[in-house]
């Protein structure tokens, strides 16, 4: 990719960023608007200048309006960790800002491991060192628009990533959106939490010999720090250790070499790991044998679900037939214009477990575990 097309793709995502949060910035305005028209003419400045705005009812009123004008100030955060997913996803939006609430207090309950481990909670000296406070219920460190910036990001970038994620069908039911919200807990644990096990279970029991190679590139990496004298202090290895042990501590803990053995180690884990893999064919996953019927769906452009989404949605009476499209745990739920448009037999031919004509409109046809996928892939193939 050239520079120019790297700037493009580039000032393209921070043109959608800054869209995301017109959401919350308005209901910043309008809230500043309430509050500020309670409060003042809830002040005893006013009911003096004008005594009938003394009338109970109406200071209750007023009152009301300065607590509600608080919600988009208090709540600003969590407010950005929802918007930003729920802007930039193209599908399944609301999947994607659950999983920013998701990910977002899992930031907070990450941070708020590391205080507890680090023995700050219940000392309030530390606390009041380390910015403890409240949030969404959570004895946590205030990251601000920051934190909830950054965690929203994150998540809008896996839910690109894997909301289309396919499982085994035993597993199904956690596949597709529904896996978006699962890996946002596993990566922000891992960055701020310090607990790398949900990575590291990945491949432990399908490729042990990865994890060998992984505990050997740990060693060197600890080694390389040593002989670099490297010093921060930790208690989990996390983010939040790397800032207050590190970077807070000045230039003698030589926190700048972290992130240049950061990159350097990423490219080596990377080689040594795709080396391993493809040298010795190990079955992480989405590397499972796959089957002549899945070799022939891909080289004719079948979908990865399997089931032909053209021909189901032919057999639904096409795109300008269905009214409303949704599915539920095994079944594809809808509303169709013409229930005589609707062929039992084709849908059955590809891969329907069976058809339930609820009345003249509404039908559910019975896919299995992978429904969500055939869903995704019905409403690709349908008009804007």
């Amino acid at each position: 990719m050239s520079n120019t097309s790297k700037k493009t793709t580039l000032w393209e995502f921070f043109q959608s960023l800054g869209k995301t949060f017109m959401l919350p910035v308005a209901l910043l305005a309008f809230s500043g608007i309430l509050l500020g028209v309670g409060s003042s003419l809830s002040s005893s400045a006013v009911k003096e200048s004008i005594p009938f705005l003394d009338f109970m009812p109406l200071q209750l009123l007023f009152m009301w309006m300065t607590k509600i004008g608080l919600v988009a100030f208090i709540y600003l955060p969590i407010m950005f960790a929802v918007a930003i997913p729920l802007g930039l996803a193209r599908e399944e939006k609301g999947v994607a800002a659950f999983a920013g609430f998701v990910g977002y207090a899992a930031l907070n309950l990450s941070i708020n491991f590391y205080l507890t481990v680090a023995g700050v909670l219940g000392n309030a000296e530390q606390e009041a060192a380390y910015g403890v406070k409240s949030i969404i219920g959570i004895d946590s460190i205030d990251t601000g628009i920051l934190g909830a910036v950054i965690v929203g990001i994150i998540v809008a970038k896996l839910h690109a990533r894997f909301y289309t994620y396919k499982m085994p069908d035993a597993l199904a039911f956690f596949g597709g959106a529904r896996f978006v919200p699962i890996i946002t807990t596993g990566v922000v644990a891992c960055v701020v939490g310090g607990i790398t096990e949900p990575l590291e279970f990945l491949f432990l029991f399908v490729a042990p010999a990865l994890y060998l190679i992984h505990a050997v590139l740990t060693g060197l990496g600890f080694m390389v720090m040593g002989l670099l004298d490297v010093t921060i202090g930790n208690t989990d290895g996390n983010i939040i250790d790397f800032f207050i042990f590190g970077i807070l501590q000045g230039t003698a803990t030589k926190w700048y070499l972290v992130p240049v053995v950061a990159g350097i180690w990423f490219a080596v884990y990377y080689s040594v790991f795709r080396f391993a893999i493809t040298r010795f064919n190990l079955k992480t996953p989405g590397r499972e044998v796959e089957s002549a019927e899945q070799i022939a769906s891909a080289v004719t452009g079948e979908k990865t679900t399997g089931y032909k989404g053209d021909i189901i949605l032919n057999a639904l009476g096409g795109a300008d037939n269905i009214e409303s499209l949704d599915n539920c745990i095994t079944r594809l739920r809808l509303s169709v214009k013409d229930m005589a448009l609707v062929n039992d037999a084709v849908l059955k031919a590809n891969g329907a477990l069976g058809v339930v004509k609820l009345d003249a409109h509404n039908l559910q046809v019975v896919i299995g575990p992978q429904v969500h996928l055939v869903k995704n892939e019905i409403q690709s193939l349908m008009p804007a």
